[in-house]
């Protein structure tokens, strides 16, 4: 799905504020921005993103990595409420014996 910047949208900790109109998903400037310093195409890309790097998501809007956690979670339930392809969580670590 394309994401798009809404510059009337503000996120707040805990909630990326997105939402989704024909197709597209709207988010916080900040947010497009975010996502294209880090070179991510489409909202599955950023909810991956934001999943998985938590804390450069939250030092980027100046939030607890808590809250951008929670945030990403909400997005990742957004996009997969509308169908769009399911956000999976990386699964855990397996470290050797040796």
């Amino acid at each position: 799905m394309r994401m798009c910047a809404d510059s009337k949208i503000e996120a707040k900790p805990g909630n990326f504020a997105s939402r989704i109109d024909s197709g597209v998903l709207l988010v916080p400037s900040v947010l497009a921005d975010l996502a294209q310093a880090q070179h991510l195409q489409s909202a599955e890309e950023f909810a991956g993103y934001a999943r998985t790097f938590p804390s450069a998501v939250a030092a980027s809007l100046g939030w607890k990595p808590a809250a951008a956690a929670a945030a990403a979670q909400r997005l990742s339930d957004q996009l997969s409420n509308a169908g769009v392809l399911r956000v999976v969580a990386s699964p855990p670590r397996v470290y050797g014996l040796g």
